[in-house]
């Protein structure tokens, strides 16, 4: 066992460099290892990372979908309260529309009537009319029959 005077180490022998020879053999088998955890850790980190900015993308997308949902939803109600005041103001209008028309059709039946009732006392007026007109003439003929019969008439018929 001797110590060298550059180093301060012993001298191995064969057996000793087989021993350094394995230890070398396990450093860079260590080392390589390492560079592939390394990597692989790179490569989790990087994945980790993309992973993240698209979480972050989504969550932005899916709190401006929650936004236009609620929007659309504010909107539907809006249309949705618009579409029932409209239904109703028609609703309204038609049933104003059906009671003048019904009023009218009355107030045509009723005039209606009272022109079928015009008609026919008109019609029995003219024949009032004539059977008068006939007895105007008869009595009429009457009249000059007797005034022509008898003086006597003359004078009574001037007296008035």
């Amino acid at each position: 066992s001797r110590v060298t005077a550059a180093t301060g180490l012993r001298p191995f022998g064969s057996t000793g460099l087989r021993a350094i020879d394995g230890e070398r053999l396990a450093l860079r088998i260590l080392l390589v290892q390492y560079r592939r955890l390394r990597l692989s850790a790179a490569d989790r980190a990087e994945a980790s990372a993309r992973f993240e900015r698209k979480a972050h993308q989504l969550e932005v997308e899916l709190i401006r979908f929650r936004d236009l949902l609620s929007e659309a939803r504010d909107e539907a109600s809006v249309w949705r309260t618009q579409a029932v005041n409209s239904a109703e103001q028609l609703h309204e209008a038609a049933t104003a529309e059906a009671r003048k028309a019904l009023e009218h059709q009355e107030e045509v039946a009723c005039l209606s009537e009272k022109i079928a009732q015009l008609s026919e006392e008109h019609a029995t007026l003219e024949i009032v009319c004539a059977q008068q007109a006939t007895d105007l003439e008869v009595l009429t003929a009457e009249v000059v029959r007797m005034h022509a019969a008898s003086p006597e008439w003359d004078g009574a018929l001037g007296a008035r």
